[in-house]
């Protein structure tokens, strides 16, 4: 599952390390994550074109991209000495939210009744999935105004998915699959703490190393929290976690422009196109974060010539090319999705406007003790922030009321969290700035960043129970995921065996409907193409979704599920009745039922 993985981080090693030593690592991370991505892609848009095989075609890119990488760190003089001190703290220190996620994770696969996989399959798992799948068949990426006009987390799937599939039976696919979709989403996580820490301590003077290292541990924790992870593993919203940490890149990497605007406008340039193809309205940050280094350094970047102006160029016509290939005509033919009513997130609206606030009064004050761009940094997100909430409104204000409505509710709760990392990060300079001593600059970090991942924990506040299993790694070590956690996922997976497949109708079983939306959707509906059997699933999905129940009296449905699947699946049933009642209503069907004692 990983494979793909580990060559295409081996092959970033040589560009991260040539990079670090000629820019810093604000810039190296975000550059080289960027550009071992976009690589994947664009390979994957290659492998699609000429239909070669996935996983050959990424190994050669990864190792011609290695090759480049080598060629570039043998002209980098000094690239391969130690790191200072405060890269080191920087960088490593944050690592603590990631080991908590990943030992989380290995811990659930000892654990009885921790949820190994359905942690990942609520709400929208199934979509992510299947996106994914729609790579792996077409043996590549395709883009166009009919296609996924975010591609960036199927594509990440569908590298995962990918490797020994050839030798995998139809009946293990599932659950290859949905391992799959944990790992990438283990990983995605992991990333996402290490940004965080460095975000939060970004600030901080290097002179003070235990401080940032302080800072950036328990900063990394703040991704673990409910409102950061909880809501999207409960949803299924894999984009917003995977969005997320390419913004914290975004800022990172304009944290650096001061001395090296040209590269941080490259790297803008390529953290710009991952937003357009993760969630698209997002764009407008690093946008906003490049248009000010434009105007700042305009006169600099006039000027350039040579092999600088071409890879400015290059950069900027990159993200030209998929706004105008991908962006634009999705947008023309597919822009109808935008008005669809909201749910999932909790409204975030309140919240923007304080955390804006905050973010301008902190920078205020922190500019005048850093050499960061801190301000201006600060004024392009507030304008974009303002700028996309204003765009998403006017889409959906055919809604009724647009401040409900699920992209603009969507982005009121990613931008947030953002805002919340980055408010977190100017208040510990502020307070490191204010302090008299290191022992009180540790007390201030401490009680801030607590406080701030108590709330990100405890807000909005039920019950300390509730609040406590809500958090993703308890979630997932307690087994909380729908009624039945991973029993309902090893019956998902039991149920789908292509050669005998089954479905609950009147079985009691609390996740019936879940359990029968996998069936259909995996058997039957978007994998197998039947818009009949989708649309069946998708209504019990639905009203599970709203209810946390759904009434299966009715045994229409049931019949047309056996008259469309094939092959014709047995019915797992509580009610002895059953088989008698759809003879009465569905004569023409020769159905197997079952009737279990549970």
């Amino acid at each position: 599952m990983i494979l793909l993985f580990v060559v295409l981080a081996l092959s970033s090693v040589p560009w991260l390390l040539a990079l670090s030593k000629r820019f810093g690592l604000l810039l190296a991370v975000p550059g080289t994550a960027a550009a071992v991505i976009l690589l994947a892609m664009g390979v994957l848009l290659v492998s699609r074109a000429a239909q070669l095989d996935i996983v050959l075609s990424q190994v050669m890119g990864g190792l011609l991209f290695t090759a480049a990488g080598v060629l570039l760190l043998l002209r980098t003089p000094g690239a391969l000495r130690r790191p200072g001190r405060h890269a080191v703290v920087l960088w490593v220190s944050p690592v603590l939210g990631a080991l908590g996620w990943i030992g989380t994770l290995v811990a659930a696969q000892f654990v009885p009744g921790a949820a190994r996989l359905s942690w990942a399959m609520n709400g929208d798992g199934f979509n992510n999935l299947f996106y994914g799948n729609v790579i792996l068949s077409a043996r590549g990426l395709a883009i166009g105004q009919a296609e996924n006009p975010v591609p960036l987390p199927a594509s990440l799937l569908a590298l995962a998915m990918s490797p020994g599939r050839p030798t995998i039976a139809d009946r293990n696919l599932l659950a290859h699959d949905l391992a799959s979709f944990t790992v990438v989403w283990t990983l995605i996580l992991a990333a996402t703490c290490i940004l965080t820490g460095a975000v939060v301590a970004s600030a901080i003077p290097k002179r003070h190393p235990q401080l940032v290292a302080g800072a950036s541990a328990l900063g990394s924790l703040l991704p673990l929290t409910w409102y950061a992870t909880g809501l999207p593993v409960q949803w299924g919203y894999f984009n917003a976690n995977v969005v997320l940490p390419v913004l914290l890149a975004t800022w990172l990497a304009f944290l650096a422009s001061r001395r090296f605007p040209v590269t941080a406008l490259v790297v803008l340039s390529g953290l710009a196109t991952l937003v357009l193809a993760t969630w698209a309205p997002l764009v407008l940050v690093p946008g906003a974060l490049g248009i000010v280094i434009l105007v700042r350094h305009w006169k600099l970047i006039r000027s350039l010539h040579g092999s600088a102006a071409l890879v400015l160029v290059l950069g900027a016509a990159q993200v030209l090319a998929w706004v105008g290939i991908v962006t634009v005509p999705t947008f023309l033919s597919q822009g109808g999705a935008f008005e669809i009513p909201g749910h999932g997130f909790p409204s975030a609206w309140p919240v923007v406007p304080f955390l804006l606030v905050a973010l301008v009064a902190l920078s205020s004050f922190v500019r005048r003790r850093t050499s960061l761009p801190v301000m201006s940094g600060v004024i392009a997100i507030t304008c974009s922030t303002i700028a996309a909430a204003g765009m998403l409104l006017y889409l959906d204000h055919g809604q009724g009321d647009p401040w409900s409505a699920y992209y603009p509710t969507k982005l009121a709760w990613i931008i947030s969290v953002f805002l919340v990392m980055v408010v977190l990060s100017l208040a510990v300079a502020t307070v490191v700035a204010l302090a008299p001593g290191r022992g009180t600059s540790v007390a201030g970090i401490a009680t801030v960043t607590g406080a701030v991942l108590l709330a990100c924990a405890a807000i909005p506040f039920d019950s300390w129970s509730e609040t406590v299993v809500r958090q993703p790694m308890t979630r997932i070590l307690s087994g909380s995921i729908w009624h039945t956690g991973d029993r309902a996922a090893n019956q998902i997976l039991t149920l789908s065996d292509p050669r005998a497949p089954g479905v609950l109708w009147q079985s009691g079983d609390p996740d019936e409907a879940m359990i029968d939306f996998w069936v259909l959707v995996t058997r039957g509906g978007d994998f197998a193409g039947d818009p009949e059997i989708r649309s069946i699933a998708f209504v019990a999905y639905r009203e599970f979704r709203a209810t946390g129940t759904f009434d299966d009296s009715d045994v229409g449905p049931l019949c047309r599920i056996m008259t469309l699947m094939k092959p014709t699946p047995t019915v797992h049933t509580a009610n002895p009745a059953l088989e008698a009642e759809m003879r009465g209503t569905c004569p023409e069907v020769t159905a197997r039922v079952l009737v279990d004692s549970r």
